[in-house]
């Protein structure tokens, strides 16, 4: 269960905390970013649900044993209403730091609740996207 004290203040705050934290393989730091409900919800790309903490902390677990995950949005749509936030994002799968090919793409839909604790994560829904779909960037964007 959360005990993160961090009071979010933006919906995508919280987003861009749980890419960080799968990046440095923080197991814990990625579970005190979802609500403390059992609620709680996450589907993988194989199609796999979780339900509350407990499967949430043993897939990821599973999931972060064996690599470190950088996701690096590409394509992001987000809706914010009082309470309630959705974002629809196709994201690069990196497995290594040096890596800049992606290893495969995969399609999240992220939904947080504002609570007393500030925005947490409610549910997350992976699935694999398809290349064809997808639009990269044609130039490459440095810092600006």
């Amino acid at each position: 269960m959360p005990s993160q004290a961090r009071l979010f203040q933006m919906p995508e705050e919280v987003i861009e905390a749980w890419r960080e934290s799968l990046h440095r393989n923080d197991l814990d730091g990625s579970i005190d970013l979802w609500m403390d409900e059992d609620s709680i919800t996450c589907i993988l790309p194989g199609g796999k649900r979780l339900n509350g903490h407990a499967e949430l902390r043993e897939g990821l677990k599973k999931i972060l044993e064996d690599h470190f995950l950088w996701l690096d949005p590409i394509q992001v749509i987000g809706h914010t209403g009082i309470g309630i936030s959705f974002f629809d994002s196709t994201e690069a799968v990196r497995l290594e730091a040096e890596q800049t090919e992606p290893e495969f793409f995969l399609n999240f839909t992220y939904i947080l609740v504002q609570g007393p604790m500030g925005w947490r994560i409610a549910h997350i829904h992976t699935s694999p996207a398809q290349e064809e779909h997808i639009q990269l960037p044609s130039t490459i964007h440095g810092f600006h």
